[in-house]
């Protein structure tokens, strides 16, 4: 039971470390948009 808690802890922290980086890209692109 530990194991699955932990399992789905790091599961968790993927999708939110992904939809972070994601919304960094896109923030990035959207300025570089921005400044043509």
């Amino acid at each position: 039971m530990i194991n699955a808690v932990k399992y789905t802890g790091d599961f968790v922290k993927g999708i939110f470390y992904a939809a972070y980086s994601f919304a960094a890209i896109l923030v990035l692109m959207i300025q570089e948009l921005s400044n043509l």
